[in-house]
C-alpha cells in the first residue's frame, strides 16, 4: 500500500474527523499513525482543561524529529501571525505620534 492509501485510514483510526482527514491529504501530509496519534494529543492540549506535556517515544524512524519539526512550524505560524498583529498596531502608532520611541533628544 502507498501512503496515500494508509494515511486516511490511520486518520480516522486516530480520531480525525473527515473534515482535519481532508486537509492533510489536501495539504499533502501523508504523517504515518504514531504521528496522527501525537497531532491528537496536540489538539486536546488546546483545550483548557487537556493536558499540558506530550510524550512521544520509540525506536528510530517512528517520526518524531518529523512531526516535531511540523508542530513547531504550526506553533510558530500561528504565534507570530497573532503577534503581528499586535506589532502591526505598535508601528502604526509609533508612525503616528509625535515622537519615534528611538528619537534622541536634541538636549
Amino acid at each position: 500500500m502507498t501512503p496515500h492509501a494508509i494515511s486516511p485510514n490511520a486518520a480516522a483510526r486516530a480520531g480525525f474527523r473527515m473534515d482535519q482527514t481532508f486537509n492533510l491529504v489536501k495539504g499533502d501530509a501523508w504523517l504515518q499513525e504514531r504521528q496522527l496519534i501525537a497531532c491528537d494529543a496536540a489538539r486536546h492540549c488546546a483545550h483548557a482543561v487537556g493536558p499540558t506535556a506530550i510524550g512521544y517515544g520509540g525506536a528510530q524512524g517512528s517520526g518524531k524529529s518529523h512531526w516535531l519539526f511540523a508542530l513547531r512550524h504550526r506553533l510558530l505560524r500561528r504565534i507570530l501571525d497573532r503577534n503581528r498583529n499586535g506589532i502591526d498596531d505598535q508601528m502604526e502608532s509609533a508612525r503616528n505620534s509625535d515622537r519615534s520611541p528611538n528619537a534622541t533628544s536634541d538636549t
